[in-house]
Formats: structure tokens, C-alpha cells, sequence
């Protein structure tokens, strides 16, 4: 009856209010431990249960925030293993990775790393143990700490790093870079520090580019090989799958070089088009006609 409706219509509210306020006050915790990713999350969920409450603004200060923020990182020696690689191959990687990540990170100073170190009397070994990271983390006054690793498989030689979380040892973010030769190796750095310091969305828009840009050129390919075989119809699938391609690579990475395939797919397409449709409409006028041969219908 009335009674039960009026009483879902309440609970279903006092849910919302329940879960909008548990929202905002998960948002406000990440605020106040520097998480802004995770701020961001929460209030997008508040406003998501009850729109125009304050969420939204809560969410954008959260962003414009986490633009200008710098967390503050220490980064370890690296573990090295592999014939022909010598222990201080560790240290000097973690060196330049420190001095690269300043972009993104405030980083803590290497010597005041292993006065720390000598202090909590920890060796570099210690540091595998997620408790005694968590440890040197809060000495340091950091929030996350880079491990590594330099490793050899037969003539390639791999430096793997990853960013991780001193309050609850979770994974941030990772990369690796693999080259024949140490110095290719060294050039590889800044790259690996860039991605260290990208959120999970655009580490995956940087790695889609080159995968979009040449699906599009693919198929661009595919659409000048059916234009030469007057293939029209498919000449102008292809083109367009180009363009779509070309577009994706562009939201990826915006590079005058996706500009320019896309204007040269969308040219190409738009040529091609009156060619593909009359090549239809003569497909779609013989199949007519032999239906009507088929069925003995003569005109």
C-alpha cells in the first residue's frame, strides 16, 4: 500500500544521504593523506549518489590539487643480477632515476637515504620486507619508495622499476625498459622515470599511440591496394577504419604526424566515396536483376 511505498521511498533515501556522506568523508581522508587519485574517486562517487550537493567542486579542487602536487619519493638501490653486471650498477641507476624524477616527485636526497639507513640499521637486502619500507618510508617523510632491479637474459639487459606505496605496500605504477647495451640503457632513464610518474590512464594512452597510429596506416594501406583493384566499396571501409584509427592516436598522444594521416585518410575517403556508392548501387542492382531472373518476373 501507501505505507510500504512511503517507507521504500525513505530507506532508499536515507541510503543515498548515508552512502553520499560515507563518500565525502572517504574523500576528505585521501585529501588530508595527500591520495588525490583516490580523493578524486571518492567525491566523483558522492556527486554520482547525489548530484549537486558539493561534490563535483569537492572532486575538481581534488584535481587541480593533484596537477600541482609533487608526492614525496625516496628511491632504492636497485638489485642487481646477471653474468657480467657488477654491483654498482644498482646505485648508479637508482642515481639517475633520482635526478629524472624530480619532474614529477619530490625526491629525498640519496645521502640522507642511507643516513636513515645506517640509523634503523637496515642493509639494502632489508628493504624486500614490506614492514621494514613502511619503517624507513616514515623516517624518510616519504609516501612511496622506487624498487628496481638490473638483470641480464642473454644479450639484453633489463631495468624494471616500480613505484610502491609505503602505508599499505601497494603497486602505483611500473615500467621497464630492455636495450642490447649499457649506454642504450642509460638513454632509456628519463622514459622510465615519465612513466613512473603517470597515472594508470595515461601510461595507457601513451602505449596505445604507436599501436593506433600504425592500425591506421594499416589500413590506409589496405584502402590504396583495393583502390587500385577498383575495389571501391572496400577502398572506402578501409579509409574510414584509417581515419577512426588516426582520431584514437590523436586522443592518445596529440602528434602532427596523427594530424596529418587522418587529413590524408578523410581526403582519401571522401574521394573514394562516390565511387564506393555507385559501385553499390550497381551491386545492389544486379542482384535485383538476377532475383528476377531467378523468380521469371520479366519487366
Amino acid at each position: 500500500g501507501a505505507g510500504t511505498e512511503t517507507k521504500f521511498r525513505a530507506d532508499e533515501l536515507r541510503a543515498k544521504v548515508d552512502g553520499f556522506a560515507a563518500a565525502v568523508q572517504e574523500g576528505a581522508k585521501h585529501m588530508e593523506a595527500e591520495d588525490f587519485d583516490l580523493a578524486v574517486a571518492a567525491f566523483d562517487k558522492a556527486e554520482g549518489l547525489w548530484p549537486g550537493k558539493g561534490a563535483k567542486d569537492k572532486a575538481e579542487k581534488a584535481r587541480e590539487t593533484r596537477k600541482g602536487f609533487k608526492t614525496r619519493v625516496a628511491v632504492l638501490e636497485f638489485e642487481v643480477r646477471g653474468e657480467g653486471l657488477t654491483a654498482d650498477l644498482g646505485w648508479n641507476v637508482a642515481e639517475r632515476l633520482s635526478t629524472r624524477l624530480g619532474a614529477r616527485f619530490r625526491v629525498s636526497e640519496r645521502t640522507q637515504l642511507q643516513r636513515v639507513l645506517k640509523e634503523l640499521q637496515f642493509q639494502q637486502t632489508d628493504l624486500v620486507n614490506a614492514e621494514k619500507r613502511q619503517k624507513l618510508g616514515e623516517m624518510l617523510g616519504v609516501k612511496c619508495v622506487v624498487v628496481g632491479s638490473v638483470g641480464r637474459m642473454g644479450r639484453r639487459i633489463t631495468v624494471a622499476a616500480r613505484l610502491v606505496s609505503v602505508a599499505d605496500n601497494t603497486q602505483i605504477q611500473s615500467h621497464e625498459v630492455e636495450e642490447d647495451t649499457l649506454d642504450a640503457l642509460a638513454d632509456r632513464i628519463p622514459e622510465l622515470a615519465s612513466v613512473l610518474g603517470m597515472t594508470h590512464e595515461e601510461k595507457e594512452a601513451l602505449f596505445d599511440y604507436p599501436k593506433r597510429l600504425q592500425a591506421g596506416k594499416d589500413a590506409l594501406a589496405a584502402g590504396d591496394a583495393a583502390l587500385a583493384g577498383k575495389r571501391h566499396r572496400d577502398a572506402h571501409d578501409a579509409f574510414s577504419r584509417a581515419a577512426q584509427e588516426f582520431v584514437a592516436a590523436r586522443g592518445a598522444k596529440p602528434t602532427e604526424e596523427a594530424a596529418n594521416c587522418f587529413r590524408q585518410a578523410e581526403a582519401k575517403r571522401k574521394d573514394v566515396e562516390p565511387l564506393a556508392k555507385r559501385q553499390t548501387d550497381y551491386t545492389e542492382a544486379m542482384a535485383e536483376g538476377n532475383a528476377l531472373l531467378g523468380q521469371k518476373e520479366w519487366a
